[in-house]
């Protein structure tokens, strides 16, 4: 009897950390497999006990299909009467003052933390007074303007309750698509680093390395989360936006929220700024002249007599010219001619 609940206890583990953690089945296959034969060994015993049958499924499905359906109707239903309440200043509104609110929060806090350890210049707590004073009015102009941020209705009619669980599906999808391309990546890096490359490639591929280490191991170690607490505006954590981060939450993305009229426009300067820079760069420019082969440095005699070579075969007439990091350049001839004209 122990072993079967061992087995059961084990199989439904995986089965509630599936949803959140999909590599679990992978990692756990074999785990999973003799859990599944040991449950398999047993049999209910009530007396009155009968097995569903195919059409007791099929029936059952179905129920649960149509209360599916007839929850989302009710839900679609609930969005369209609340249409007519919708009021896009409203929604400026709440945005502002749950930003303002947030940046308030984050001035406090560092002023109380400056005083507490005795640090921080005069006026450098002048500042901070400064803001404070000023989000204060704002916020409390806002909330006259915006009582209940929870019932401000979107152009959809949804609430924001409505709209975490959406931003919660987002954030979980979008986690394990992370989690599966660090893993891809630091598969390719493991091996690139076993094969022979130069110093400099190392150093950098050591590093990148190390960095996607650190960004997979800070998104394993985020545990399942609510709706509840999810932004409703932004597929994060609203425990993620802050306005100073630092160490894994740095790795991961934490940030005020983007849909914040302070955050939206900066945003909007940068992507003014990148689409100036691409305009000023569109002009194609010549292609640069790229060396016919490259001998990279760190091979052994025989290597590099093997590689000449097969270059000489089929380039006779090139030369060679030392490159970056310490490596060997085999250009054409007439890349290096002297454009001088020769007297006759």
């Amino acid at each position: 009897m122990e072993q079967f609940r061992a087995a059961l206890a084990l199989l439904d583990e995986v089965h509630a950390d599936e949803p959140w953690n999909p590599w679990v089945t992978e990692e756990r296959a074999d785990e999973y497999a003799a859990a599944l034969i040991v449950h398999e060994q047993w049999a209910r015993a009530e007396p009155d006990f009968q097995p569903m049958t195919t059409e007791d499924v099929e029936l059952r499905m179905a129920e649960i299909a149509a209360d599916v359906a007839s929850k989302v109707a009710a839900v679609k239903a609930e969005q369209s009467a609340r249409l007519p309440s919708h009021d896009p200043e409203l929604v400026k509104a709440r945005l502002a003052l749950l930003e303002d609110t947030s940046y308030l929060e984050h001035c406090i806090r560092q002023r109380d933390e400056l005083l507490a350890a005795g640090r921080g210049a005069p006026s450098q707590i002048e500042e901070l007074e400064q803001k404070i004073a000023v989000l204060t009015r704002r916020v409390s102009e806002l909330q006259n303007r915006v009582p209940d941020p929870e019932a401000v209705v979107d152009a959809a009619g949804r609430l924001p309750r409505d709209r975490r669980a959406i931003m919660l599906d987002l954030f979980r999808t979008d986690r394990i698509a992370q989690v599966r391309r660090l893993r891809d990546s630091l598969a390719h890096e493991r091996k690139e680093m076993a094969e022979p490359t130069d110093q400099q490639d190392r150093a950098s591929l050591r590093s990148r390395r190390h960095l996607d280490e650190l960004t997979l191991n800070a998104l394993l170690a985020v545990k399942p989360i609510a709706a509840a607490e999810m932004c409703a505006d932004c597929p994060r954590p609203m425990a993620w936006h802050l306005w100073q981060v630092s160490g894994s939450l740095m790795l991961l993305g934490a940030w005020p929220c983007p849909a914040g009229p302070r955050m939206a426009a900066q945003r909007a300067r940068v992507m003014k700024m990148l689409e100036a820079s691409q305009i000023a760069t569109a002009t194609p420019k010549a292609a640069k002249e790229q060396p016919l082969a490259i001998v990279r440095s760190g091979l052994s005699i025989g290597d590099v007599i093997e590689q000449l070579t097969k270059i000489r075969a089929d380039h006779p007439d090139a030369i060679v010219r030392r490159g970056n990091r310490n490596r060997w350049e085999i250009w054409p001839a007439r890349a290096f001619a002297d454009p001088t004209p020769q007297p006759r």
